[in-house]
């Protein structure tokens, strides 16, 4: 029993470690043991193999019974790091531990969690843990020993033949131009009136009517106002002119998150309704689960916003989801969807995204929809005193302005524009000689080689020729006189 009242372990440098006790003294407590076994011979023989130890300091020379130098450490006085992926291993492979759902199993016999957390308690007890680390260690071990009795599904596997002789459909259209089938994340500033959007269009698609000028897919609805009440719903739906809710329209004012049933509860309804077509989260912060300690932000959402996607795509329908954007505090973003508050996975888990913009004083504002099966949209909107936002002119005239727009800021027609006030109205260049002005001018590569630097300014073409009566010319298939150079005339000032 000598060896036992000074049990020694090798640390993860190979330093032999010789915790508290001697000869002269019995063993003072169980912060003396790191495991919880059934004898004390047991005890020893897993503190001679754990190695996940490493001593930082209170280590002191000694000698043992044939006089040869020795490490000693005393647990109250030295420092210690635990080497958590080791001890995970060491641990885990210890006491056999395995876990199916909510159960665990220490070599084949059903424990508890209880018992486990006490087994982590007693293994680390000498080192003084923080309480939250152990916690995190227990986390980490969950995952670590988790096993799933169901058969892993092989891959469906698309085959090339597939994509060449089968047709496939896309998500259908709930309104025609800028929602389809899929997750949506709708933001915009607090108190701008995302909600009154959502409700007249809810309204729309339950009846079938088109929303703004857009026509929409007539079928059931469900909102989540999570944020609001009975009567405040009453009120809105007569400030956009509703005397009565349309037959196919539900609220519900209460609802579980994703982590405790949000999926299941949207899955019953969507199975009890004829034709499900559109549900709104509002607001998504209030359907997320918990942040489990130590998931950084971007993993939490892609588990919170994944199985909304795949409900909206496996069900056909389209799930809004609700949510703010932060203040740009001065800040010019690069892409405006960078606002949204939380993390880029919300944005990236979508299949489109809705923000509203403009000046908070201000009763116009901008909307935009960008998606994966959609060209992008924007176009000018207006609030009016009774809340209701009503879409500014047609939507050939507003497609008008955003393709304007866009050429506008196209890099290549501010460097042909430059180029042509510098070269007395006539400039003539190769594709590749374009490429390379553009680079000193914008200071970056505005396309990757001459081929699609030459098939962007063909598509520039008849907008050149439209906007700033600016004419390109092409050579022919031999070279002629101007050999593979492409000719802009500026025809009048710009």
């Amino acid at each position: 029993m000598s060896e036992l009242l000074t049990p020694c372990i090798t640390d993860c440098n190979g330093v032999e470690i010789w915790f508290g006790g001697s000869s002269h003294h019995e063993m003072p407590d169980a912060r003396a043991f790191l495991i919880d076994s059934a004898t004390p011979n047991e005890q020893f023989a897993f503190l001679r193999q754990c190695e996940y130890i490493q001593a930082i300091d209170g280590i002191t020379e000694t000698l043992d019974d044939m006089n040869r130098p020795k490490r000693r450490t005393d647990t109250d006085t030295g420092k210690f790091y635990v080497l958590r992926s080791v001890f995970l291993d060491r641990f885990s492979a210890w006491y056999d531990l395995k876990r199916t759902g909510r159960e665990w199993k220490s070599k084949g016999t059903s424990t508890t969690a209880t018992q486990v957390k006490q087994w982590i308690q007693n293994a680390l007890l000498p080192f003084k843990i923080p309480q939250r680390d152990m916690t995190d260690i227990y986390n980490q071990l969950v995952v670590k020993c988790s096993v799933s009795d169901a058969p892993v599904e092989p891959l469906a596997i698309v085959t090339s033949e597939d994509l060449n002789t089968k047709e496939y459909k896309r998500p259908p259209a709930i309104v025609d131009g800028f929602l389809y089938a899929g997750l949506v994340i709708f933001a915009a500033p607090a108190k701008t009136g995302k909600s009154f959007l959502a409700l007249d269009l809810c309204c729309s698609v339950a009846e079938g009517k088109p929303f703004w000028n857009f026509s929409t897919a007539k079928g059931d609805v469900l909102y989540l106002d999570l944020e609001g009440v009975e009567w405040r719903t009453q009120k809105r739906l007569h400030a956009i002119g509703k005397k009565k809710a349309p037959a196919g329209l539900s609220h519900a004012y209460r609802a579980a998150n994703v982590d405790t049933g949000l999926i299941q509860q949207l899955e019953s309804w969507i199975n009890s309704v004829e034709n499900p077509k559109l549900i709104v989260l509002d607001t998504l912060q209030h359907c997320k689960g918990r942040v489990a300690r130590g998931e950084d932000a971007y993993a939490a959402d892609t588990r919170f916003m994944k199985p909304l996607h795949d409900l909206a795509i496996s069900k056909g329908i389209a799930i809004l989801a609700i949510t703010h954007t932060r203040k740009s505090n001065g800040f010019v973003l690069d892409d405006p969807f960078d606002a949204v508050i939380g993390s880029t996975a919300q944005y990236g888990n979508s299949d489109a995204g809705w923000l509203i913009g403009g000046k908070r004083d201000e009763d116009v504002k901008t909307f935009s929809a960008v998606g994966r099966d959609f060209e992008p949209v924007s176009f000018e909107i207006q609030r009016g005193k009774d809340g209701r936002w009503i879409f500014n002119g047609t939507t050939e005239e507003q497609q008008e302005v955003f393709h304007r727009n866009k050429y506008q800021q196209d890099k290549a027609v501010a460097v042909i524009r430059q180029q042509l006030t510098g070269s007395g109205g006539a400039w003539r260049v190769s594709a590749q000689e374009f490429l390379e002005i553009a680079a000193k001018e914008t200071g970056e590569y505005i396309e990757v080689d001459a081929a699609r630097m030459g098939k962007r300014i063909r598509e520039l073409a008849p907008d050149l020729l439209k906007y700033d009566d600016i004419l390109v010319r092409w050579p022919n298939k031999n070279g002629g006189v101007n050999g593979r150079k492409i000719t802009f005339e500026q025809r009048k000032a710009i």
